[in-house]
């Protein structure tokens, strides 16, 4: 506040005269004097009090008219008093104290006993250090007796929990808070409920330490281990039961937060023990036991599956022996450090150890051994340098082996300690191990007695050493872990322990606590042990002060400088306590006992009249005598004081105490920045005025007249501290001599506005932020000229109308010039996502929040993700077949459902473009999709692979399923991601139904044997595929020997072997190992064989002259020659043009041999063009694998029509395509067939088929013409010599044969007894355009036609088409027309075309081969003879 100065001369001028006036005054009345004594006329008084009741009993007694100078006397506090707790006195009872003892934190007057906010106790957290809060001693105050009750415990309350009966426990990390929790074991049936059964205990800061339910497992388990089968961060439990070789799977239920319940899993016989380790190192844990025998197995875990695979064993021997090891024990770790794999080591009964480990998908051994171990392993790293060390215990000491990386080097040692339940472990959390050894030869049965503790003993590479350290956690102690269950750096015991009826598990840390009470950084009491709540049976850690230390150090403190002053001149000393623990917990402190002597001196008040002198002249009177003046103290609680040093002083003649006027206030100035508030002239307040006390408080508060806000001597103030928006409540009053004071003003009460709020910003921008993951967005604006105390971001997913209810995303403190920023959060705290529209508002506030109705907005605008991500694919395959996550065997009847799915990151990728390719030998399937919103895309659904496509009948062997992405580039919508791939390799596989007419084969009297064995695919078009099956066979004798083998082909479906045996053999029939794509419904075809058949008959007719029979049975003799097959063929007719039914020829071919044959089929004549039509075998192997057919058997197949362009340079008509057939004596390895004369038989035919008539549009001159020349006679002549024409071309092979035209005219010399045969006219191969033939690379050689296209007699004369009957033949004419031609031929040569006397063109090329064209043509053809 600022005063206004007015008057100042005149104001000082009167109060000088005043005071003079005054003194004078009493000067001229009489003598001074001085009181000394109280009211009951002692120089001393002790004062009893009653709490809450005013003790008038004892006062002063002063005389009348005159005027006090000073007044004091002394309040004692002793030590040796009851506390009257805290004390006020309000002499003339107008409510304002003129001494008290009293505030927050004060205590008792003489005894404090609480801390400065009042409370008596308290609990102080700690992770390492605290303090306590202050407390108040006062200033030069004496300390006679100081006590407090200080205590400690640990965040994990020491203590014994009720689990019952214990047979085991683990450490491990269960539910994935990074705590270790402990995992129970129990066999105890009253404990449990069970037979037996694991349960956890818990710990958490809220609830402490908890015991979950008993989960029933394995009944005859004797262990547990605990260990990540799925990978899931969650530890499992096993118990193992090696009574029943299989172990109880508990995995943990994330959902319930518990351990799962029990799934039974079979081991490997014989079953000694197990654990749980990632033995093969592929980041999920397995089940590695040992057995009797020698034997280690290991189970692998499908968490995919949630199933085991079968047991992997490996066979160990004795050191040096073949005998198998019989195992005493089994340990598994990382024993080379985190950096190395799992493997573990097995123990036998000599002591010899021996590591295994996992490598090229076996169980081996590492070749690292040592000798001298015990049936218990200790595991730990003794010496420091990152690996496993072991410990064990023997018969007559201990070993100790140390792992130098390579291999384990031994000590042995002699001791006649006890190691039942020791533990290697570093139980203080120094970095060093330590054995640890439960002594519990003590231990009486009584659990109220506290008998046995688990003794400590260091060890180093060599030997152990005992120490002098030991703990008592619980009366019986057992074998002992040692866990950090709260991160706090100090180590839980975990020890099951009791006795008798009260038994359990121990968990508690062993703590140290440390109080400093005087401050000097030095610790003054300290106390060691564990810690607990009294909950279960342990109690704090508590300090002991046998020494008074408290009372002793905190004296010294009472007399100093660090002091705060209270009022009525009381001054306190503010002090507190230092402690330190180890680990984390709380300290409690109560009790707090401090008693102190003190004297206190009553003088000085807050208050008006300001001193006790003030008020002795208030209450003055006139006339003669002395008036009795109360001292009416106020007490809290009963107790005593001590009243001493009185001494008033005071001068003759009473004071002028004239009541002044109330102050009248009235406003001046009201703006943002200050208030203006003035009243009446000082002269108004008359010639004692001293000040005027100003009280300012928030509107509606009390004015604390002990505290004004501020004093002056003028009367008017200029209040600048205000607060634009708030609302004060003012007032005033006169201050005058002797502590007279005005009547309070009025209150004014005064609202202070607000200023004018900043305009809206300017220059606004908002855009994406570049190369960054689309998450933000990059806004700036320029400052604004009204200098806002802060600006505020509003991003908003809708555009931003108002204000009203939005919340910021940011606060940006005023600046200067530009200021741009990133931003990635929305109102809704709601991180921007891609693609999404945004609107922005930027808008200025002043100091008091407000801002101008107009603010400045921008939108929409997008985040673009331009970061980019990978992809990741992964395929589920569901099949009636076998498939898992690597590899799949299927065949072409089984289902596939095939789903993909698309993710980046973890996060699906929808409306994405996936493709898949199933590509084997012969197949090549591909279909495309898009992913759905969850990423996924159903590639195939089918209950039958052949529903995909008829060539699923080739998926056979190795195949591949594909699938691809492609990726995505980047837009406002989509964050670009790079391609991925995923391959899943399996086998196509050839199923077929084995059948054998007959298990037992007949032997004829020679002791041979034919035997069959019919094969059918799951497809007719599959027996192709069984000419490439291989059989192996073997005959065994009676004695189990192989007495002949061999492999047999699969022909025509069946195994066929003939052979000689014996009666009691056996003939087995295996496929051959190397075709892993075969799958018979029999792997293995089992005959065994009857008796030698002989006939009986006697009728067989020998080949002797002399007719005589026997009983021998004559075969017929093999054929020396193999007979020709027959082609029996369907015939087709197809459209000039295609339209989609053209239709397969079938033929059925007949083997007329009683032997197998080989079939080969090609075409006659293979174009170097294809022609507008060809054809395509369905079964026929021109070029593929071997095809055979039965004894006298017969086989159907197709030829497909395939159009490969236009019929152009075709005629309609009977067409043919030549072929060629052969028949060969398929070898049964007999040599039967090699011994044939003609072991192959060749026939020839033609696939013969009729091409529908051209359509063609014709005018009626023209049908008239042809009419008038169809009457001819030459026109039926030439009409039948092109009938003959077409059936004798039938012969030409796979070229499409055309009639004669009817333009040309042929006629033949023949009489009635011999008509000789037509001469077919070359029909085209095929047609190609010159610059075809060209490009092709063949050349022209200029020439002759071909010797059976030039002209003959018989040819027409005049080229018209007709000859007349009776015309003669000029053979010189024809021969000058000959010459001519060939002149003409000769002459015409460019490009080597030659053209004949009908117009022909001719050329040959560089191959021999000759091509003409008609005219009228466009293609050239090649000609046939």
């Amino acid at each position: 506040m600022r005063t206004n100065r007015t008057s100042t001369i005149l104001v000082l001028f009167f109060l000088v005269f005043a005071q003079s006036g005054a003194m004078f005054s009493a000067s001229a009345s009489g003598q001074p004097g001085t009181v000394t004594l109280f009211s009951n006329g002692s120089a001393s008084s002790i004062v009893s009090l009653t709490a809450q009741q005013m003790n008038t009993n004892f006062g002063l007694e002063v005389p009348r008219n005159v005027t006090f100078q000073n007044a004091e006397f002394v309040v004692e506090a002793k030590e040796e008093f009851t506390s009257p707790g805290q004390v006020s006195l309000d002499i003339n009872q107008d409510g304002t104290k003129e001494w008290a003892f009293e505030g927050q934190g004060f205590g008792g007057m003489g005894l404090q006993t609480v801390f400065t906010n009042n409370n008596s106790n308290q609990t102080i957290p700690s992770t390492g250090t605290a303090s306590s809060s202050p407390f108040y001693l006062p200033l030069n105050s004496t300390l006679v007796s100081a006590s407090i009750n200080a205590s400690f415990t640990t965040a994990v309350p020491a203590g014994l929990l009720p689990s019952g009966v214990l047979t085991g426990f683990e450490l491990t990390d269960i539910d994935n808070d990074t705590f270790e929790e402990v995992v129970l074991f129990s066999l105890d049936q009253a404990t449990t409920g069970y037979q037996s059964a694991v349960s956890v205990v818990d710990y958490n800061s809220s609830s402490g330490l908890n015991i979950s339910a008993w989960v029933p497992t394995c009944g005859t388990a004797t262990s547990i281990s605990v260990g990540d089968f799925n990978g899931d961060n969650y530890s499992d439990v096993i118990s193992v039961a090696p009574a029943d070789n299989r172990i109880c799977l508990h995995l943990y239920d994330v959902n319930s937060s518990r351990i799962g319940n029990a799934t039974p899993i079979p081991l490997y016989g014989n079953l000694l023990s197990a654990i749980i380790g990632d033995i093969d190192n592929d980041g999920e844990d397995d089940v590695v036991s040992i057995h009797q025998n020698g034997i280690v197995s290991y189970r692998k875990y499908i968490s995919k599956s949630n199933f085991f695979l079968d047991n992997v064993t490996l066979t160990v021997n004795e050191n040096g022996t073949s005998t198998p090891a019989q195992f005493s024990a089994l340990a598994g770790d990382y024993f080379n450090g985190s950096t190395g794999n799992y493997s573990v080591i097995v123990v036998d009964s000599l002591g010899y150890t021996s590591q295994v480990k996992w490598e090229n998908g076996a169980l081996v051994l590492d070749g690292l051994a040592f000798d001298g171990m015990g049936s218990k392993v200790l595991k730990g790293d003794i010496d420091n340098d990152g690996d496993i060390d072991f410990f064990s215990p023997t018969a007559t000491g201990y070993t100790i082996a140390e792992n130098n990386g390579t291999t384990w080097n031994t000590v042995s040692s002699l001791s006649n300690l006890i190691f039942t339940d020791a533990t290697l472990a570093d139980h203080d959390n120094d970095g060093n191990l330590s054995i640890v050894l439960p002594d519990i030869s003590s231990c009486d049965g009584n659990p109220l007695t506290k008998n046995g503790n688990l003794t400590m003993y260091n060890i180093s590479l060599s030997s152990l050493n005992a120490t002098t350290t030991s703990f008592e956690p619980w009366t019986c102690p057992l074998n002992s872990l040692f866990a950090d269950m709260d991160s706090d750096g100090l180590m839980e015991h975990i020890v099951p322990a009791g006795e008798g009826t009260s038994v359990g598990l121990f968990i508690g840390s062993h703590a140290s606590i440390e109080m400093d009470v005087d401050l000097d950084g030095q610790f003054d009491l300290f106390a060691a042990g564990y810690a607990g709540d009294g909950q279960n049976g342990v109690g704090p850690l508590t300090f002991v002060d046998s020494f008074g230390l408290v009372q002793s150090l905190l004296s010294p403190l009472t007399i100093g400088s660090n002091y705060v002053s209270m009022d009525y001149g009381i001054n306190m000393n503010a002090m507190h306590f230092n402690f330190t623990n180890t680990g984390n917990g709380s300290f409690y402190l109560s009790d707090l006992n401090l008693g102190y002597d003190v004297d206190f001196v009553v003088d000085t008040n807050p208050s008006a009249s300001g001193n006790l002198a003030n008020v002795l002249n208030q209450l003055q009177t006139a006339g003669t005598g002395n008036i009795l003046i109360d001292l009416p103290f106020l007490s809290t609680q009963n107790g005593t004081m001590k009243l001493s040093n009185l001494n008033a002083d005071y001068l003759p003649g009473a004071p002028n105490l004239a009541l002044p006027p109330e102050p009248v206030l009235s406003l001046d100035i009201l703006t943002y920045e200050k208030v203006g508030i003035s009243w009446q002239d000082v002269v108004d307040f008359g010639d004692d005025f001293l000040e005027f006390q100003i009280f300012r408080v928030d509107s509606g508060g009390v004015f604390d007249l002990n505290n004004p806000t501020m004093t002056i001597p003028f009367n008017d103030i200029e209040d600048t501290d205000v607060e634009s928006g708030k609302t004060y409540d003012y007032s005033v009053r006169s201050i005058h001599l002797y502590g007279v004071t005005s009547n309070m003003s009025s209150r004014l009460t005064v609202t202070i506005p607000y200023p004018a709020p900043p305009a809206a910003v300017t220059g606004l921008t908002v855009t994406d932020t570049p190369n960054d993951d689309g998450s933000s967005l990059t806004i700036g604006w320029n400052a604004s000229i009204d200098y806002p105390q802060e600006y505020k971001v509003f991003i908003e997913s809708s555009e931003i109308l108002s204000l009203e209810n939005l919340s910021e995303v940011a606060t940006v403190s005023t600046f200067t010039g530009n200021y741009t920023a990133d931003f990635a959060s929305d109102g809704n705290s709601e991180f921007l996502q891609p693609g999404t529209p945004y609107w922005v508002s930027v808008v200025a506030y002043d100091e008091y929040g407000n801002t101008s109705a107009q603010f400045s907005s921008f939108g929409p605008v997008y985040t673009v993700n331009n970061t980019v991500r990978n992809s990741s694919l992964s395929l589920s395959i569901e099949t009636s077949g076998l498939s898992n996550a690597t590899s799949f065997e299927m065949s072409a009847l089984d289902s596939l459902h095939l789903n993909v799915t698309l993710t980046s990151e973890s996060t699906s990728l929808a409306s994405q473009n996936l493709s898949v390719s199933i590509v084997g030998q012969n197949l090549n399937y591909n279909v495309n999709g898009v992913t759905d919103s969850n990423g996924t895309w159903y590639a195939i659904g089918v209950e039958d692979l052949t529903e995909l496509s008829a060539a699923f009948s080739d998926f056979i062997g190795e195949i591949t399923i594909g699938v691809t992405y492609a990726g995505t580039q980047s837009s406002t919508t989509t964050q670009p991601t790079l391609a991925s791939s995923l391959n899943l390799t399996g086998m196509g596989l050839l199923r077929t139904a084995v059948s054998q007419t007959t298990s037992t084969l007949d032997l004829n009297e020679t002791g041979s044997f034919t035997a069959e064995v019919t094969l059918t695919p799951e497809l007719p078009t599959q027996n192709i595929l069984l000419a490439n099956v291989v059989y192996d066979w073997q005959l065994v004798n009676q004695s189990g020997n192989v007495s002949n083998s061999g492999t047999v082909d699969v022909k025509a479906g069946k195994i066929s072997l003939t052979g000689q045996a014996n009666a009691h053999d056996t003939l087995t029939f295996s496929p051959l190992g190397s075709q892993n794509w075969y799958s018979p419904s029999i792997s293995d075809i089992v005959f065994t064989f009857a008796a030698t058949h002989v006939n009986e008959t006697g009728n067989q007719t020998s080949n002797n002259s002399q007719n005589q029979t026997d009983n021998t049975t004559v075969l017929p003799p093999f054929p020396d020659a193999t007979l020709p097959g027959t082609l029996e063929c369907s015939t087709a007719q197809y459209p000039w043009e295609g339209n989609g039914t053209d239709t397969a020829i079938t033929c059925t071919l007949t083997n007329p041999n009683p032997f197998e044959v080989q079939v080969d089929f090609s075409w006659k004549v293979v174009p170097t063009t294809p022609p507008p039509i060809s054809f395509e075998p369905s079964l026929l192997p021109s070029n593929g694998p071997v095809l055979t057919m039965p004894a006298n058997g017969t086989l159907e197949f197709e030829f497909t029509p395939v159009r490969n362009g236009p019929s152009d340079g075709l005629f309609p008509g009977m067409q043919g395509v030549g072929y060629v057939l052969q028949l060969t004596c398929f070898d049964d390895e007999t040599s039967r067939c090699a011994n044939m004369t003609t072991p192959s038989a060749s026939f020839e035919g033609e696939i013969q088929w009729t091409l529908g008539e051209m359509l063609v549009l014709v005018d009626a001159d023209d049908d008239e013409l042809s009419n008038d020349e169809s009457k001819g006679g030459s026109g039926a002549l030439v009409g039948g010599i092109i009938a003959l024409l077409v059936l004798g071309g039938a012969g030409a092979a796979f070229v499409l044969l055309r009639p004669r035209q009817e333009d040309d005219d042929w006629f033949d010399e023949f009489d009635d007894d011999d008509e000789e045969e037509a001469v077919p006219m070359p029909a085209p191969r095929s047609s190609r355009s010159l610059d075809e033939i060209k490009s092709s690379g063949d050349d022209f050689v200029a020439g002759d036609p071909p010797a059976e296209r030039r002209r003959s007699l018989f040819d027409e004369v005049d080229g018209k088409g007709r000859i007349d009957d009776e015309s003669e033949f000029d053979s010189q004419s024809a021969d000058e027309e000959f010459e001519e031609g060939e002149v003409e031929s000769e002459e015409d040569t460019d490009d080597g075309i030659s053209v004949d006397e009908d117009g022909t063109e001719w050329w040959e090329d560089e191959e021999g081969v000759w091509w003409y064209r008609e005219e009228g043509w466009e293609d050239w053809a090649v000609w046939e003879e």
